[in-house]
């Protein structure tokens, strides 16, 4: 065979089938450089890392935990309990990083939610809720001197003393917002967001894809924009309208804010946890109409995302005879609702009440001839009418007084991910998944291995 015997009859099976510098060049070469690649990922390759927990002690599982050994380019998904976090102090990301929700992160303690320090960080599907600024700090729910990036987010109930209630973007920071709602925030400027007015580049910060930004105080944007223009911002015209019946009185019931309420805070995680039953009812209720999610139930959930779009209660309205009627009108782009939650007499929490379709096209159709759209219609999207009851005691009445009905009800806004930027499904949580590249560096390592035996086989 041609092989050079120091000690004939003396070698072993193996070295009379494969010479020593075969066998390295085939079998040990590749497989240190296999143990040296799953090294080298496991200390410095992008991974997937897993929020568990809701707490915020740093134990393992907790957003604080996983922030701290997060590599740049990480992306931080949530499951389970980790959808709904209670800070006690604030968190500050030094990484560019990708978080990808749904999740609900409120700040409990007395400082902003979180902090976005001179990096590019990327959010999906997060609701950032009840931070705090003190004087003389700015920024209540974020503060960035960075860029972010946010696509379907909701910043809600965020107070800063001095600037940007919401959002405060520094100097020399910029922001892109998609799809997200800002309401509710408060500071003595830029309740929704604040740009220092040095910073004059509209570029650094763009509106796109229906973000609404509303009910802030002192004002909703103080900075310089862009916009797409499907953005609902300050009094513009809103998506939707309602309209009374069957009440007595000149004017129509009027409504009362109740967005800061505890159970319309709990809607809003409840609609941040696939697992609540809330959740899995807008899931069935998007499914139906949109007829395009296909398969069982569960993967319809993962599929969607929801959020808060106003809430408000109408108090002691008298009626004509048993019943109020509240119709409402809204349009939206494709794969998008709006909901009416009523709060049930009972004190069990919101439902979708069974709804009576007046009028529907489907985005894309056009309006039949005569009809007249409402100022908010913009040409191709969907337009529905639906009407809904209030019976006096009935199951939406709160007031046992007979002849008047109270009701409270959160109108929410709710999509499939596919209509994100980027697609945005939250998909499981697998920490260390490989990328595809990873894919194809372990299929050609694998190749010389696969040789190596086959040398082997053969040669027996």
């Amino acid at each position: 065979m041609g092989y050079e015997w120091k000690n004939p009859g003396k070698e072993s099976t193996y070295q009379q089938i494969f010479p020593k510098r075969r066998f390295f060049l085939y079998c040990l070469l590749p497989c240190t450089i296999f143990l040296l690649f799953l090294s080298f990922r496991e200390a410095s390759g992008v991974a997937m890392r897993c929020v568990t927990s809701g707490a915020d002690d740093g134990s393992p599982g907790t957003l604080r935990y996983v922030l701290a050994r997060a590599n740049p380019g990480d992306t931080i998904r949530f499951d389970g309990a980790g959808t709904d976090i209670r800070l006690t102090t604030e968190l500050v990301i030094r990484n560019g990083l990708t978080f990808t929700g749904p999740a609900t992160i409120t700040q409990t303690g007395n400082c902003r939610v979180l902090s976005v320090n001179d990096v590019t960080c990327t959010m999906r599907y997060l609701t950032i809720q009840g931070g705090r600024a003190p004087f003389p700090n700015s920024g209540g729910g974020i503060f960035c001197t960075g860029t972010v990036i946010m696509e379907r987010c909701t910043l809600r109930e965020n107070t800063a003393f001095l600037l940007g209630g919401g959002l405060m973007l520094g100097e020399g920071a910029s922001a892109i917002l998609r799809g997200c709602t800002i309401q509710h925030n408060r500071a003595y400027k830029g309740g929704g967001i604040y740009k220092p007015g040095g910073s004059h580049n509209a570029a650094s910060l763009r509106l796109e894809e229906g973000c609404v930004i509303t009910g802030n105080s002192e004002d909703n944007i103080n900075a310089t924009y862009t916009t797409d223009g499907s953005c609902t911002i300050g009094d513009t015209p809103n998506h939707s309208a309602t309209a009374f019946g069957g009440y007595t009185g000149d004017t129509a019931p009027q409504p009362r804010s109740i967005v800061e309420d505890a159970d319309v805070s709990t809607v809003s995680r409840d609609l941040a946890n696939t697992e609540s039953h809330l959740f899995q009812s807008v899931a069935e209720a998007l499914s139906a109409d949109l007829g395009e999610l296909s398969g069982e139930t569960s993967a319809s959930f993962s599929e969607l995302n929801a959020c808060l779009y106003y809430a408000n209660a109408f108090e002691n309205v008298a009626l004509e005879s048993t019943d109020l009627s509240v119709e409402y009108t809204a349009s939206w782009p494709d794969r998008v609702r709006y909901y009416s939650l009523f709060s049930r007499a009972d004190g069990s929490g919101y439902e979708i009440p069974e709804r009576g379709i007046q009028f529907e096209i489907r985005p894309g159709q056009d309006l039949p001839q005569g009809v007249t759209p409402p100022d908010f219609y913009e040409p191709g999207e969907g337009l529905m009418t639906w009407r809904n009851l209030v019976t006096d005691n009935g199951p939406f009445d709160l007031n046992p007084e007979a002849g008047v009905v109270t009701f409270r009800v959160c109108s929410i806004r709710a999509e499939t991910k596919a209509s994100a930027s980027g697609g945005g499904g939250s998909g499981g949580c697998n920490a260390g998944a490989g990328t595809a590249s990873g894919l194809s560096l372990l299929f050609l390592l694998g190749l010389p291995l696969g040789l190596s035996l086959r040398a082997v086989l053969v040669a027996m």
